[in-house]
C-alpha cells in the first residue's frame, strides 16, 4: 500500500486541529489506550520494557552504557514509529469511512465525555502517537539519567582499584 501525499496531508491537517485538553482532562487514559487496539498496546508494552531495562541498568544488573542505552533508545524509537503509523492508519480509515463507516470503539466504549467535535475525535485517534511519543521522550530521559548518574562500569572500577593500591 503506497501512501498518497493528499491522504497524508488530509490526515495531518485533521490531527493538527486536535483538542488535546479534551483527552488529558476528560477521558480515562488507560481505557483509551486499550481501546486504541494493538497500535496503542505495542507502545505501552515498549514503555514497560524501557522501564525494566532502566531499573536493571540502574542497579547494575546489566551493563548500563554498553547495552541498555542503545536498547532503550531503540525501543523508544520503535514505539514512536508504531504510534505514528497507528495514528495515521486509524485516522485515514476514519476519514475515508466518515460518511457511513463503522464508528471506532474508542468513541463509543471509552469513559468520559463523548467526542462531539472533530477536534475531540482527532485527539482520541491520536492516542497511539501520544503513547509512542511518551515512550520516545522517556527513553531519552532514562538514557540521559544513566549517562549522568550511572556511575562507572565494572571494568572502570577494576582499574580504579589498581590505582588506589
Amino acid at each position: 500500500m503506497w501512501i498518497a501525499s493528499s491522504s497524508f496531508s488530509t490526515v495531518f491537517e485533521f490531527i493538527k486541529g486536535a483538542n488535546y485538553r479534551y483527552w488529558i482532562q476528560e477521558r480515562e487514559w488507560g481505557l483509551d489506550v486499550y481501546l486504541s487496539g494493538p497500535w496503542g498496546w505495542a507502545p505501552a508494552f515498549l514503555i514497560a520494557s524501557i522501564t525494566t531495562v532502566f531499573f536493571l541498568a540502574l542497579f547494575h544488573l546489566i551493563p548500563g552504557r554498553k547495552r541498555s542505552i542503545p536498547l532503550m533508545i531503540s525501543c523508544g524509537l520503535l514505539a514512536l514509529l508504531i504510534g505514528l503509523a497507528g495514528t495515521y492508519l486509524k485516522t485515514s480509515d476514519y476519514l475515508e469511512a466518515e460518511g457511513g463507516g463503522k464508528t471506532p470503539r474508542i468513541f463509543t466504549l471509552g469513559q468520559g465525555r463523548k467526542p462531539n467535535h472533530p477536534e475531540h475525535e482527532a485527539a482520541l485517534l491520536s492516542v497511539p502517537a501520544y503513547v509512542g511519543g511518551g515512550a520516545f521522550v522517556g527513553s531519552f530521559l532514562c538514557s540521559g539519567f544513566l549517562l549522568i548518574f550511572g556511575g562507572r562500569s565494572k571494568s572502570g572500577s577494576e582499574s580504579g582499584d589498581e590505582e588506589e593500591e
